[in-house]
């Protein structure tokens, strides 16, 4: 009886997924800016060195606000009952054309249970430092 308890018990566990999360990125450019391109890496955070990519997105655009909600996605789970999103974006929307790297100071929070909406609101034009971003787990700053 243990057993097949045990074996029922694993069985729901692996069949179990999270619910879905949509991401809706709004990033505001200037109207000065005719052209401009970027890295988005958005993440899920884990343990301070090592973090779960969950999307990436490459994009050039024309659009002084670049509005992008992406299909919902299971994300997968850490054992919390919180998500905890962030992420990487290297762009060049400045003024001498030169590649900047935003990263938020704030995490987003989700709950695991339910569908969701995480939205990441960032005003890029000349924003961030010099340089592209490094990867979230990259043990160097």
């Amino acid at each position: 009886m243990r057993y097949r308890t045990l074996c029922l018990l694993i069985l729901l566990v692996t069949v179990i997924q999270s619910d879905p999360i949509t991401f809706r990125t709004i990033l505001d450019c200037d109207a000065s800016i005719a052209y401009y391109c970027g890295y988005m890496m958005i993440y899920e955070v884990d343990h301070p060195t090592y973090h779960d990519k969950v999307k990436d997105d490459y994009f050039c655009t024309f659009e002084k606000k670049r509005d992008c909600t992406f299909p919902p996605m299971r994300v997968g789970g850490d054992g919390s009952p919180t998500y905890e999103f962030s992420y990487i974006l290297t762009h060049n929307c400045t003024t001498n054309g030169k590649v900047r790297c935003v990263k938020p100071r704030d995490l987003s929070y989700a709950p695991v249970n339910g569908e969701h909406t995480v939205e990441f609101y960032a005003p890029i034009f000349n924003q961030g430092v010099d340089g592209e971003c490094r990867h979230p787990n990259s043990q160097n700053p």
